[in-house]
């Protein structure tokens, strides 16, 4: 071998073991994060963030497409993509209850720590949400009842009203009918004279 290639082969190896010195040994009290091909929670906010200036139609049409994705390879990160999209999307799209259901299901072992951390975070919101809903659906129930009960108290009182009315009809004819008889005039009786 010429001087030439042995010191191209030198620099070569050099340079390689320059950038891989580079690399630190990972330490820690913790296991290592598993990011499973994703950026973590910054990645899943910045494509929360992409979808909020589409249209109803635009979320529809990425909807559809994430649920193919998901129905043809069913991993956490799919999972959790349309789970995000039901449950911020337009109201069109949104549907908090199969959002909350998606999160529930989820391999919580499969993302690092700051994404876990947001998923429970999310799943408790939509929590609170339906509970929140559900106490507001059973006050609505309860307001329509009550209104219900007031329209028909109303009918009765009106049809009482109405029956008052009559009543103070007919009073006021008999008693136009007694004032008739009194101021008749009394019959003169002539007394038999014997």
């Amino acid at each position: 071998m010429s001087i030439k290639k042995k010191t191209g082969l030198l620099l070569v190896v050099l340079l390689a073991l320059t950038a891989c010195s580079e690399l630190q040994q990972y330490k820690s009290n913790w296991p290592a994060s598993v990011i499973n091909g994703e950026q973590g929670a910054d990645y899943w906010l910045a494509e929360l963030q992409a979808t909020r200036g589409m249209t109803a139609d635009q979320q529809k049409q990425i909807l559809k497409s994430r649920e193919q994705e998901f129905h043809d390879n069913p991993t956490p990160g799919n999972r959790l993509r349309v789970a995000l999209l039901l449950a911020t999307g337009s109201e069109e799209i949104r549907d908090h209850r199969r959002a909350l259901t998606l999160l529930d299901e989820i391999d919580l072992a499969s993302f690092n720590t700051s994404d876990q951390e947001m998923i429970t975070v999310f799943q408790k919101l939509l929590e609170e949400e339906r509970k929140a809903n559900r106490k507001i659906y059973i006050l609505w129930k309860q307001l329509t009842e009550q209104s219900q009960r007031i329209e028909e108290l109303e009918q009765q009182l009106g049809k009482q009203g109405q029956r008052v009315e009559e009543l103070e009809q007919q009073l006021k004819a008999l008693t136009t009918i007694e004032q008739k008889i009194q101021q008749r005039e009394k019959p003169v009786v002539i007394e038999n004279e014997q």
